[in-house]
């Protein structure tokens, strides 16, 4: 290896390394602060917090691509994921699961009680939904692509989000539930909906794989990320 390749690999090497420092001293404080807002009034949700709560499921979200990235780059092809939970993983090989750790290595957090809505929901619950099961109407093919979505976070930090996201706190209305559109049928009664310039009008929609909407009544708000594309 010749000096110069050394000296670019040490550098890169350091880099790397004061980015995880930087990950892990953010992870810290958010913790931090996070406990002291919980510790002061359980379920009040001050614009510091929100705005954490909202970093933290941007990074998430970021995680999640990165599992499901390395996996294609490991020769899977997106429409050979797996989404079954570990209760259901059954023999070898796992390769191909996105929650097993031989495949994606993938694992959901739960949501902060400060993330949570006023209003508890059902059918879906409140919570992080992986599938594949519809098309966005910008990606390359009329395939299915991979969303993950946070589904039924509270108005303030679904704000904060796209603030971080698109520069606004403005929401997008979908013209059909979010659930259709952003979670498995799997995971509620009902059928689901492709992500199209019909079903989610707003200017702020277009072309956009990550975002945070809401339900034409403004009482479910969700944020979705178009993690791998077909």
């Amino acid at each position: 290896m010749s000096n110069l390749a050394r000296h670019n690999y040490k550098e890169s090497g350091n880099a790397f390394v004061y980015i995880l420092i930087a990950v892990v001293l953010f992870a810290a404080l958010s913790f931090v602060l996070i406990r002291q807002e919980d510790s002061k009034e359980t379920g009040v949700l001050t614009p510091d917090t929100a705005r954490i709560i909202a970093t933290q499921m941007i990074s998430t979200a970021a995680e999640v691509k990165g599992g499901l990235d390395q996996m294609v780059f490991a020769g899977t092809h997106p429409s050979e994921f797996g989404f079954e939970k570990p209760s259901a993983f059954g023999a070898a090989p796992h390769y191909d699961k996105v929650f097993h750790p031989d495949g994606g290595g993938i694992s959901l957090p739960s949501f902060p009680v400060n993330a949570l809505p006023s209003v508890a929901l059902a059918s879906p619950v409140s919570g992080w939904y992986l599938g594949r099961f519809n098309n966005v109407g910008w990606t390359d093919s009329t395939n299915h692509d991979v969303i993950l979505t946070a589904y039924g976070i509270n108005q303030m930090v679904c704000q904060e989000i796209n603030n971080l996201i698109i520069g606004t706190t403005a929401i997008p209305q979908l013209t059909v539930t979010p659930k259709s559109a952003l979670v498995d049928v799997a995971e509620h009664s009902g059928s689901n909906n492709d992500i199209t310039i019909v079903t989610c009008p707003d200017a702020n929609c277009k072309e956009q794989m990550s975002l945070c909407v809401q339900d034409a009544g403004g009482t479910v708000f969700a944020f979705f990320n178009i993690v791998e594309t077909q």
